[in-house]
């Protein structure tokens, strides 16, 4: 059969830029087959909303979309934001105590996608990379200075 069509990873990687935007706290990446290369993807990246200087969401995302290994893209889409909800962190381990202070926001985009070559044996990849993480993780190093991708 063919090869697994998408990488569904969470992969936080090293993104230098220090003028740009801090305290993402993760994301993820999803789709649905709709058959014929039509998927229909959704993209949920979560942020701190705690600081008032905090930066915000990508009002219009870009999701680049690659083919097998080659490292140059077929094309870039600025995917605009569906929504933004306050969430609760889910609370239901006893050990794990929540600051009060916590604040989470949810940023969803939704968007749909044919592929012009389809079926094919390679795998595409979707990604999309955003600077930086907040200040007070603990188990990345300098996370001000360190980027996620969301592919």
């Amino acid at each position: 059969m063919f090869k697994k069509l998408f990488l569904l990873l969470f992969t936080v990687v090293v993104f230098a830029s220090a003028v740009q935007a801090r305290h993402i706290i993760g994301g993820v990446m999803s789709y649905v087959c709709n058959g014929d290369g039509n998927y229909t993807f959704t993209m949920k990246v979560y942020r701190d909303c705690s600081d008032p200087q905090a930066a915000n969401f990508d009002q219009l995302a870009p999701v680049t979309i690659y083919r097998g290994d080659d490292e140059d893209e077929i094309e870039t889409l600025l995917v605009q934001i569906d929504s933004v909800t306050d969430i609760d962190p889910p609370n239901d381990n006893p050990c794990i105590i929540i600051p009060p202070s916590v604040c989470v926001e949810e940023g969803i985009y939704t968007f749909d996608y044919t592929f012009d070559e389809w079926p094919i044996d390679e795998t595409y990849t979707l990604a999309y990379q955003r600077c930086c993480r907040n200040n007070n993780i603990t188990n990345v190093l300098d996370p001000e200075s360190t980027g996620a991708t969301y592919s």
